[in-house]
């Protein structure tokens, strides 16, 4: 019926050779029980409250996926390479020291009436990540951890502007052994004309 050559050429040794590449490929691929943290996050909303304080607001986006088969927690967050928050005025770093701000992570959603949305923020606990408090928050295979981190800062004494841009920085570990850096800028002096006079 069917005769067997007991040859074997280049074509057959590359074809064996693909066919156990794949084979492991694919082995790894259904075993692997990992979770797997992928940073996503939108678009930073920015306001000012014009009332007796002058607040600038800043509203970053955070969310981790986990794109793996197991659960992975969000630890905590821990500072950056630098400061984890820099104002910036004339292309020179302020000292943090000199504004007046707050950081929150709420899960507020933001409100076109900002002033009731601050005193909503501000009903939250305040966020410190160079405190590296324990956050544990697991996240699900295929689920998401999204919240807000809002920057408050006074932006205006007697009329003047006290910084141009503003820069966030630091980092989240996670419970795989994961660490992803969340960096954001954002620009004020486009947002402060005419505003807080």
């Amino acid at each position: 019926m069917f005769k067997f050559k007991k040859e074997l050429g280049w074509s057959e040794v590359i074809a064996f050779g693909a066919l156990v590449i794949s084979a492991v490929a694919l082995w790894q691929a259904s075993s692997s029980n990992d979770g797997h943290i992928v940073k996503g996050g939108g678009i930073v909303t920015t306001g000012i409250v014009d009332d007796e304080e002058c607040l600038f607001i800043a509203k970053i986006p955070i969310e981790f996926h986990n794109s793996g088969k197991t659960a992975v927690s969000l630890d905590r967050f821990i500072p950056g390479n630098i400061d984890t928050i820099i104002f910036l005025k004339d292309n020179k770093v302020l000292d943090s020291k000199d504004v007046e701000k707050e950081l929150y992570l709420s899960n507020q959603p933001m409100i076109s009436y900002l002033p009731m949305w601050v005193k909503l923020v501000r009903q939250g606990v305040p966020f410190n990540p160079d405190s590296y408090a324990h956050i544990g928050s697991l996240i699900h295979p295929n689920e998401s951890y999204i919240a807000n981190l809002v920057l408050l800062a006074k932006n205006n004494i007697d009329s003047q502007s006290l910084s141009d841009g503003v820069g966030i920085s630091f980092s989240a570990e996670f419970s795989n052994g994961q660490s992803l850096p969340l960096n954001s800028h954002i620009q004020v002096t486009q947002l402060d004309d005419g505003k807080c006079r």
